[in-house]
């Protein structure tokens, strides 16, 4: 099924509606007594298992090329279109000059709000092109604030001359910023100026993310029952309020942060299928476990530290623009030791963080005692 076609099928009532302003992000909770039920399941199961539960890991493999992950990316885009079309549309239309409002996004591979404009309408100013704007606009975007600076007092410099020359050609504009980012920016008290109202991504609870990946599984024609690999149960059943009922969601709903595109990638991580040979009802079967998170190698953990934070700060960024935003010496093999490690994607043109591992990162920051993002 094409783009043009998904752009006729209704997003599913679940997902959240509107932007939030910064501060009020929903962090999912972790197990409650809400899963106490199903865990206690699960513990009879190990002691008594029966036919459906006995899915040993070793039985698993991963599964290739999924195409309900696609769907998922292009649902997602719609439903973030949406929620800045309402934030932003009929505020970009006024002609009478407003501090710029800010967009606060967690950590993607792609700036949404760039995407967004680019099919609204609105001019872009790239880092390359913002000095070249024309010397009149109605409305302007200026999106990843985080690729016009490096982390230094003189390194801030770019940003500063960037959204001074926005706001001498577009009464109105839209700025989009990492939350790592936009965290760091809040310390120059010149910069911070320059920006108004912050608004942010809402997070997916366990309801959104079983609908989001039930549509996306469908749309891909995909046939199979997923069953959760540690209850053997369906993790797409809900009760009669709509809730699923197998804690698999709730689960990546919480390891995710809420994140809906760290979610997607998990769940594809997730996906797995039965390799025994025997012909049985698993030849239809997609079972789906939860993968282990990454951990950080004991050489240089100190280094690789300073090196997820400062790719966090900049966002997808080339090898050697890093290495000169980093705040002290790290071994050259940097990229390539968090690679291997799973933390990491590294292409010709760029470094991005690997969005399973995002909330290992995280947890691993805060743990050693870094400044955190704020959503």
């Amino acid at each position: 099924m094409n783009k043009d076609r998904l752009d006729h099928i209704e997003l599913p009532d679940v997902f959240p509606k509107e932007l939030i302003p910064l501060g009020q992000y929903s962090w999912p909770a972790s197990q409650t007594r809400q899963t106490i039920g199903p865990l206690l399941s699960k513990a009879r199961a190990h002691l008594w298992p029966s036919a459906k539960t006995s899915v040993s890991p070793a039985s698993l493999s991963a599964r290739s090329g999924d195409q309900a992950t696609k769907h998922a990316h292009t649902l997602l885009s719609r439903w973030a279109n949406n929620l800045l079309d309402t934030a932003y549309l009929d505020w970009l239309a006024h002609r009478d000059a407003a501090i710029p409002r800010v967009f606060v996004a967690p950590p993607l591979p792609r700036c949404l709000l760039a995407e967004w404009a680019a099919q609204r309408g609105v001019p872009v100013a790239a880092p390359d092109t913002v000095s070249d704007l024309p010397a009149k606009l109605d409305r302007a975007v200026l999106p990843s604030l985080e690729q016009f600076f490096i982390r230094s007092a003189e390194g801030i410099t770019p940003a500063h001359d960037a959204l001074s020359q926005l706001a001498s050609v577009a009464p109105r504009a839209v700025i989009s910023c990492n939350s790592w980012a936009y965290q760091f920016v809040q310390t120059f008290d010149d910069l911070a100026a320059h920006l108004g109202p912050c608004l942010t991504m809402p997070a997916f609870d366990a309801a959104a993310l079983a609908a989001l990946m039930r549509q996306a599984t469908q749309l891909a024609k995909d046939q199979s029952q997923f069953l959760s690999a540690d209850s053997g149960d369906n993790i797409f059943e809900t009760n009669e309020d709509g809730i699923p009922t197998d804690p698999f969601f709730k689960h990546l709903a919480h390891r995710s942060l809420g994140h809906p595109w760290v979610a997607v990638a998990m769940f594809e991580a997730a996906t797995q299928q039965h390799t025994e040979t025997e012909r049985d009802a698993s030849r239809s079967t997609t079972w789906v476990r939860l993968p282990e998170a990454p951990e950080l190698p004991a050489q240089f953990e100190r280094h690789m530290r300073f090196a997820l934070q400062t790719l966090l700060l900049h966002g997808p960024r080339e090898e050697d623009a890093l290495m000169r935003s980093l705040p002290t010496e790290v071994p050259p093999a940097i990229w390539s030791l968090l690679e291997t490690a799973g933390f990491v994607c590294r292409t010709p043109d760029h470094v991005r963080i690997q969005m399973t591992a995002y909330p290992t990162i995280r947890a691993e920051l805060g743990t050693a005692g870094f400044n955190l993002d704020r959503l």
